[in-house]
């Protein structure tokens, strides 16, 4: 059974969009490029067709792929047919590091470490420096001239999902989070991590959507920053799905592979958020 827990004042959860467009308008995704820090990153853009304005959302992939090189990142299509169909402009960022932009030395230590410890502290290390490529995104999609500069949403799956929890409070001209799945992996084994997250939560200056599968490997990450959030009176909505295929690794991947699962959920969301 589908479990909707906390909807607090200020989004209503009913309301009634315009019909969507046909999944096939989501044309291949076009590379595009943006400076940041002395480097260039790349990212996966996808528009419907006409001139727009949309609204835009920026999508954060995990933290193990697209693996460091990579030409392409095998969840854009599927995620960029489901946000075209619904009239969304979605980029999705190939952070430093990762698929097509720059190699990155401190991207590749925390990929290939095994140590929990020292792969604790990496991470933290690299949510510095990739919220800086977040910037640098948001910024690239408000200047489209096919998107809707006021209406630009942040999501992200499992380190994905942990970037935009912290973006939640960076004041970036965001109006709308969504975290799927964030810390699943790292929630009880990096308290430094867990810490940080639950402080972005109690700031967090626009609405958080929270989604897991229920058998994804912790959905404490969702629970508790959901009640962070509840505490301190900001809008947010958690949404515990059922289980998803018959393994923890599976349920995780619930965020690209049960989109069409989630689609209603997410996109109710962010019609409130951003309307």
């Amino acid at each position: 059974m589908l479990r909707i827990i906390t909807f607090l004042a200020g989004l209503s959860p009913f309301v009634f969009g315009t019909p969507g467009i046909s999944a096939s308008a989501a044309a291949d995704p076009q590379d595009v490029a943006f400076p940041v820090d002395g480097i260039v990153l790349h990212a996966d853009l996808f528009k419907p067709a006409g001139a727009g304005p949309f609204p835009a959302v920026l999508w954060n992939h995990g933290g193990s792929s697209p693996k460091p090189g990579s030409s392409e990142y095998r969840a854009s299509r599927p995620l960029g047919e489901v946000f075209v169909s619904e009239g969304y402009v979605l980029l999705v960022l190939h952070r430093r590091g990762y698929g097509r932009s720059p190699r990155d030395p401190l991207a590749d230590q925390f990929v290939a470490e095994k140590r929990i410890d020292e792969r604790n502290r990496l991470q933290l290390e690299l949510i510095k420096v990739h919220l800086n490529d977040l910037k640098a995104a948001v910024n690239y999609l408000e200047n489209l001239p096919f998107v809707a500069s006021d209406k630009i949403a942040i999501a992200g799956c499992s380190f994905g999902g942990i970037l935009t929890v912290f973006a939640a409070e960076t004041g970036l001209p965001i109006r709308a989070a969504l975290d799927f799945s964030g810390a699943a992996n790292s929630w009880k084994q990096s308290p430094k991590l867990r810490e940080r997250m639950l402080e972005s939560a109690r700031a967090a200056k626009v609405p958080v959507l929270f989604i897991q599968a229920e058998n994804d490997y912790d959905v404490n990450p969702s629970r508790e920053l959901a009640q962070a959030l509840d505490h301190a009176k900001k809008p947010h909505k958690i949404v515990i799905f059922p289980a998803f295929g018959s393994t923890a690794r599976q349920g995780h991947s619930f965020c690209v592979r049960g989109r069409e699962i989630w689609k209603p959920e997410v996109f109710s969301f962010l019609r409130n958020a951003l309307q």
